[in-house]
């Protein structure tokens, strides 16, 4: 498990860390120039960013330690008056 987690860190920082910085320094691929326009860009810009950091907290956080949150039910409570 633990070699699944380093994976995931080493590929989420190969790709979208790199890619995501480039562009936000002004690199864009050529297709992606000719078609969209520098505010779209920027707007792909955070969101690969945001999937960098979405996709390395879970992970970090696991190899810290911390304990994971228990699934609580989603099912109502029964009315006490209407079930006694």
């Amino acid at each position: 498990m633990v070699v699944f987690l380093w994976c995931r860190i080493g590929l989420f920082t190969a790709v979208l860390l790199p890619l995501g910085i480039a562009m936000l320094r002004g690199w864009a691929p050529k297709t992606a120039r000719v078609r969209w326009s520098p505010a779209r860009i920027r707007v792909q810009v955070v969101s690969a960013l945001v999937l960098y950091v979405g996709g390395l907290v879970p992970a970090v956080a696991e190899l810290a330690g911390m304990p994971r949150r228990q699934p609580t039910s989603c099912a109502p409570r029964p009315h006490p008056i209407c079930c006694s």
